[in-house]
């Protein structure tokens, strides 16, 4: 997930249900769905992210590990 985090960044701006970034966004969630690996790995990206970075400019991609978890 950590290589990933920064496209999303856009997530919430994006509003068109088909665009790239909604479907790589799907794509990611499904196999988090499946793989213990990705989820573990998703988990330690929120901890690593929410520590080691200041908020204001991780926040949004923290807020948009928070909604899809």
């Amino acid at each position: 997930m950590l290589p990933l985090l920064e496209p999303f960044y856009n997530l919430p701006a994006d509003t068109s249900p088909r665009s790239a970034l909604r479907l790589l966004w799907q794509r990611v969630s499904t196999e988090l769905g499946r793989c213990t690996r990705c989820v573990i790995q998703h988990h330690k990206a929120k901890e690593f992210y929410g520590s080691e970075y200041v908020e204001d400019v991780v926040g949004p991609l923290l807020a948009i590990l928070q909604v899809s978890s």
